[in-house]
C-alpha cells in the first residue's frame, strides 16, 4: 500500500535558483520527502549524489556530470525544454525551512523532458513584423539550446545571429554590450535585471521598444519599455505586472501584438493622409480668396459656392483657371467663377487618389481597393455635373453652362496638383534611395 503524504511547504521558482522545490511529510510526520525540479546546471552544482541500481548512493563524479550535461545539450537541441529531477529524504520534521539548507545534498534521479510548441500562428506573425521593420527578441529562462532551436523555428534566430546567455551577459561591460546588442537575437538563462538591461540598451539607441511579460520581476522592464505589454488577463499574468505594463493582452498570443501593430499603422497612415489632404485643400482655398482680394480681383467665389466646396471637397488650381477664363479669353465673371468653381472640385478628386499613399506614385497604387471612396469620388461628380446643367440647380448656385474649351481648362488645371504631387514624391524616394546606399 503506497504511504500517504501530506504537503507542508514550497520554495517557488525564482529568476535566481531557477529551481522548484516541494516538502512533503508522511503521515505520521516521522520522515520529510524533498523534491527538486529545475535547470540541470543548479541541480547537478548543489552537492549532488547519485543512486546506483543496487542501492548505493555515491558522489557525483565529472563523469556522470558530463553525461548529464551531454543527454541535456542532446534533448535542449531538439527544442526540448529539460527539468532536472532530484531529491532526499530527512528523516524527522524540519527545523529550519531555510532554501539553502533544504536544496543541498540532493540525489540526482534523472532528466525529464518536454515540448511547448509554438503555436502555428506565431511563425507567420514573426515574418509579418520582421517586413514591418520589427525586430521580433527572445528573452527566456530556457536552456541556450532550447532557446536557439525554439527562435530558429520561429524565424527570430538565422545563421549569424547571437545568443548570451545571463552569465555572458554579466561579463559584458556597458560599452561592449551596446556595441553587440544589435545582433543579439536570442537571451537565455536571465534575470529581471538583465531584461531591464536589455531594454536600456536598445533605448540608449533611439529605438522604441516593446517588451512583454507577465511575472512580477518582469513588472521593472515593462516599465522601462516605451510600450510595456502584460501578457494574460487572469490566465498567467500577475496584477502588478498589468499595472505596470501599458496595456495586456488578454489571449498570451504574440500573433495578437503584429495584428494590433498593422491595425495601429492602418490608423495612423489614415490620418496622416486626411490632415495632408484637408491642409492642402484648405491652403488652395485660402489662397484663392487672398490672392484675388489682394490683387483687386472680383471674388472667384461665392459665399454658396463655398459652402458646397467644404461640404464636399476642397481645391487649390482654381485660382489660375479663373484667370485665364476671366482675363486671357474675356469670359463673363459668372462663367469664370463656373470655371473655378468646377476646377476647385475636380482637381480634389484627383488628388484624394494621390492620397492613397504620401511616397509611392499613383501609378503603383492599387486604385480598386477602395470601394467606398470610388463610389464617393463618383457621386460627387455626378453631382456637380447636376449643379451646372439642371437649370434650377444652376440658378441657385449663380452658375453658367460650360463648352469643350472651359472643360479643357478644368481637366489640364485640376491635374497640375497631382503632377506636383508626383514630382515631390519622386524627389523624395530618390534621396531616401541615396540616403539607403
Amino acid at each position: 500500500m503506497t504511504e500517504r503524504l501530506d504537503f507542508s511547504t514550497e520554495f517557488p521558482f525564482d529568476s535566481e535558483r531557477k529551481m522548484v522545490t516541494t516538502v512533503y511529510t508522511d503521515k505520521a510526520g516521522a520522515t520529510c520527502h524533498i523534491c527538486v525540479k529545475g535547470a540541470i546546471e543548479r541541480a547537478l552544482g548543489l552537492r549532488t549524489a547519485i543512486k546506483e541500481s543496487d542501492g548505493r548512493v555515491r558522489p557525483l563524479t565529472t563523469d556522470d556530470r558530463e553525461r548529464a550535461l551531454k543527454a541535456n545539450e542532446e534533448l535542449t537541441g531538439g527544442a526540448m525544454r529539460v527539468l532536472c529531477l532530484a531529491r532526499k529524504d530527512i528523516d524527522g520534521p524540519i527545523i529550519t525551512y531555510r532554501s539553502e539548507e533544504i536544496e543541498s545534498n540532493l540525489i540526482f534521479t534523472g532528466l525529464v523532458e518536454m515540448i511547448d510548441p509554438p503555436r502555428a500562428e506565431v511563425k507567420e506573425a514573426v515574418e509579418t513584423a520582421k517586413r514591418t521593420g520589427i525586430l521580433p527578441l527572445m528573452i527566456t529562462g530556457d536552456h541556450k539550446l532550447t532557446a536557439i532551436a525554439i527562435a530558429r523555428d520561429i524565424g527570430t534566430y538565422t545563421d549569424g545571429g547571437i545568443a548570451v546567455t545571463g552569465a555572458e551577459l554579466d561579463s559584458m561591460d556597458e560599452h561592449a554590450f551596446r556595441e553587440k546588442v544589435p545582433h543579439i537575437k536570442v537571451y537565455e538563462r536571465v534575470n529581471p535585471e538583465h531584461k531591464l538591461r536589455v531594454v536600456r540598451a536598445w533605448r540608449s539607441r533611439g529605438d522604441i521598444i516593446a517588451m512583454t511579460g507577465d511575472e512580477v520581476n518582469d513588472a521593472p522592464a515593462l516599465k522601462e519599455a516605451n510600450i510595456g505589454i502584460a501578457m494574460g488577463m487572469g490566465i498567467t499574468g500577475t496584477d502588478v505586472t498589468k499595472e505596470a505594463a501599458d496595456m495586456v493582452l488578454v489571449d498570451d498570443n504574440f500573433a495578437t501584438i503584429v495584428s494590433a501593430v498593422e491595425e495601429g499603422r492602418g490608423i495612423f497612415d489614415n490620418i496622416r493622409r486626411v490632415v495632408h489632404f484637408l491642409l492642402s485643400c484648405n491652403i488652395g482655398e485660402v489662397l484663392v480668396l487672398l490672392v484675388a482680394t489682394l490683387f483687386g480681383m472680383p471674388l472667384p467665389l461665392l459665399p454658396v459656392q463655398i459652402l458646397w466646396t467644404n461640404l464636399i471637397s476642397d481645391g487649390l488650381p482654381a485660382l489660375g483657371a479663373y484667370s485665364i477664363d476671366l482675363y486671357c479669353f474675356g469670359s463673363t465673371l459668372l462663367h469664370a467663377r463656373t470655371v473655378a468653381f468646377t476646377t476647385l472640385i475636380l482637381s480634389q478628386k484627383f488628388h484624394v487618389f494621390n492620397c492613397k499613399s504620401l511616397d509611392r506614385s499613383i501609378f503603383s497604387v492599387e486604385i480598386r481597393n477602395n470601394g467606398m471612396l470610388n463610389i464617393a469620388v463618383l457621386v460627387i461628380l455626378l453631382s456637380q455635373l447636376l449643379l451646372l446643367y439642371v437649370p434650377a440647380l444652376r440658378n441657385v448656385f449663380k452658375l453658367a453652362a460650360l463648352g469643350s474649351a472651359d472643360w479643357a481648362i478644368i481637366a489640364i488645371a485640376s491635374v497640375l496638383p497631382l503632377v506636383a504631387a508626383e514630382v515631390l514624391k519622386f524627389i523624395k524616394r530618390r534621396n531616401r534611395g541615396a540616403e539607403q546606399t
